[in-house]
């Protein structure tokens, strides 16, 4: 189920987002949709919840404060940037550092179950796409 959650809010919900801002405003740009809805559901959604509910378990092994905390932090800007457009470029590069750096690192692991697998590959594919949406705005 968590593994389910965690895809939904990395790959689905984004793109389902992503497909439905393209399909009612067929003249809208790409990418700035792909930033805006990919920081609102990966940056946001995904690292707010798994900050709370690491913080809320606290107490189990291998808690580390500092993630929990960063990843509160960033999730909840990303919420925010919904409202506040021009914060979506700086959550899209704290988020996609996040999220990709967890997803290396997981990955990078030996001994984790497909679950794991699953849930770093959609870090990492939400990685990517922010820092898709990052690397259009420099050109």
């Amino acid at each position: 189920m968590r593994v389910a959650v965690f895809l939904a809010l990395t790959v689905l919900l984004p793109l389902a987002s992503v497909a439905l801002g393209r399909l009612s405003v067929p003249e809208s740009a790409l990418l700035p949709l792909v930033g805006r809805w990919f920081v609102f559901w990966a940056a946001g959604w995904r690292l707010f919840l798994d900050g709370a509910a690491q913080v809320l378990r606290r107490r189990a092994a291998g808690f580390r404060p500092e993630a929990a905390v960063a990843a509160l932090a960033i999730g909840a800007t990303g919420l925010m940037a919904i409202h506040r457009t021009h914060w979506t470029p700086a959550v899209a590069m704290a988020g996609g550092i996040f999220l990709g750096g967890v997803a290396l690192v997981r990955l990078s692991q030996g001994g984790r179950s497909r679950a794991a697998t699953a849930g770093a590959a959609g870090d990492l594919f939400a990685a990517t796409m922010l820092g898709v949406y990052l690397a259009s705005r420099a050109v």
